[in-house]
């Protein structure tokens, strides 16, 4: 099973930085970051923590680990059901404005 998110940037997401976000994302989930978390890609080298939205659901942004290719902005993806969501907590990062 997989679920449809979108991965973001603009102004949705300018206003906070973080000095990795893979880095946020692990220390957040507490797993290693292995694999793209797009449902057919097996590419493990290389991951950016992606800010992305679930589809259909909340309006939380989340990070998640993926790929070169698939954390291009504003495109639908559909990522693995085990892919561990971690949710942007604004206390842990500077926001700019």
């Amino acid at each position: 099973m997989t679920m449809k998110v979108k991965t973001i940037n603009g102004p949705l997401i300018e206003n906070y930085h973080y000095e990795n976000w893979l880095v946020y994302w692990k220390n957040h989930s507490g797993e290693p970051a292995l694999y793209c978390s797009e449902y057919n890609c097996l590419c493990s080298g290389n991951l950016i923590g992606t800010h992305v939205k679930k589809m259909n659901r909340d309006n939380t942004n989340y990070i998640i680990p993926l790929c070169p290719v698939h954390h291009t902005k504003n495109q639908e993806i559909h990522v693995n059901d085990h892919t561990k969501f971690v949710a942007l907590q604004e206390k842990d990062v500077l926001k700019l404005t």
